[in-house]
């Protein structure tokens, strides 16, 4: 992992104009049919100390398809000021899309708690064909994370590198539970695996 392979922008930019949003509560984002992209680094480098609750609940229940690569990717890179994402914040609860959660978290230093619930997608694999590096660098470079809770990563199918660099960087990380994987199926591509 080299941090300066993924650069952090100073802040994010919605429609070419430059942000700096230190808080979002009270904002859902619309939207039951996503594109590509649609919220990539969306808060990228803000200052946000919190994630509310009702980010997700519109889009948290799309079954995700082709159509949906890296909708989410980077939506709270170097959010440094983040320091917990709430119990009642949940992604996905169907299938999800190609790197759609990819760095959503990345270089978040100062991330000290995450809750079971977060990732309930249970099914990653060919069935859900788009779910290829879903969760790749999710939480990477979260230096301040001590501990993975009990039942975090639900899925029991996977594709490749679904879960791929996703705690790379953890240097504080002291607990994990013995059932962090309770995988049954993998899906392999040119001896490529999760």
């Amino acid at each position: 992992y080299n941090k300066s392979d993924y650069p952090a922008p100073a802040c994010s930019s919605i429609r070419g104009h430059a942000i700096h949003i230190t808080d979002i509560s009270g904002i859902t984002l619309p939207g039951t049919s996503l594109s590509s992209y649609c919220y990539a680094y969306m808060f990228a480098g803000c200052p946000l100390t919190t994630i509310p609750y009702s980010l997700f609940n519109t889009i948290a229940t799309v079954t995700y398809s082709a159509n949906h690569q890296y909708c989410l990717k980077g939506m709270f890179f170097n959010c440094t000021s983040l320091t917990e994402i709430p119990s009642s914040v949940i992604l996905a609860t169907k299938r999800v899309g190609y790197g759609c959660f990819e760095y959503m978290f990345c270089e978040c230093t100062n991330l000290t708690t995450i809750y079971s619930g977060l990732l309930r997608a249970t099914g990653l694999t060919a069935t859900y064909s788009y779910a290829t590096e879903c969760y790749k660098g999710m939480f990477q470079g979260g230096t301040s994370l001590t501990t993975i809770p009990n039942g975090f990563l639900p899925a029991t199918s996977l594709d490749q590198k679904s879960y791929e660099s996703m705690f790379q960087g953890f240097t504080s990380l002291t607990t994990i539970p013995a059932n962090l994987l309770p995988i049954t199926n993998l899906r392999t591509y040119g001896g490529q695996m999760c």
